[in-house]
């Protein structure tokens, strides 16, 4: 739950069959119009909730997506391919750079290799 910062007000006593109070979009919009910045919605009026959904989500949907999700989590489990892992490497490191700075990511590479290879060039150079 988070704290709201500003004045709230709760729609069930606004509630009615005539515009804006007949359903929750208008009536948001009515309240946010006079400065509120959130609502307490009535979880029993079908104006602003469709039960019947929320009856087959929780009962329905909800209970096979978490046995997939358990099934899913076993699996990754024995596997060696892990769902999140602790470390990043180069090459993911210079994609993400890649997607950032629009340079290619084999021009990122290859620019690296080529300091790498004239840095004894470059040393023998300033030493000297």
């Amino acid at each position: 739950m988070t704290t709201i910062k500003g004045p709230a007000i709760f729609l069930a006593q606004f509630l009615g069959d005539t515009a804006p109070f007949n359903s929750l979009e208008s009536i948001c919009k009515w309240a946010k119009s006079l400065g509120f910045e959130g609502v307490q919605i009535p979880t029993w009026d079908p104006r602003c909730i469709d039960l019947q959904k929320a009856a087959e989500l929780k009962h329905g949907l909800l209970p096979d997506l978490q046995k997939q999700l358990k099934s899913l989590e076993n699996v990754a489990e024995g596997s060696s391919k892990k769902l999140l892992r602790e470390e990043v490497s180069e090459s993911e490191i210079s994609e993400i750079v890649s997607k950032w700075t629009g340079i290619p990511v084999a021009k990122l590479m290859a620019g690296e290799r080529e300091k790498l290879i004239h840095l004894e060039d470059l040393l023998h150079k300033r030493v000297i």
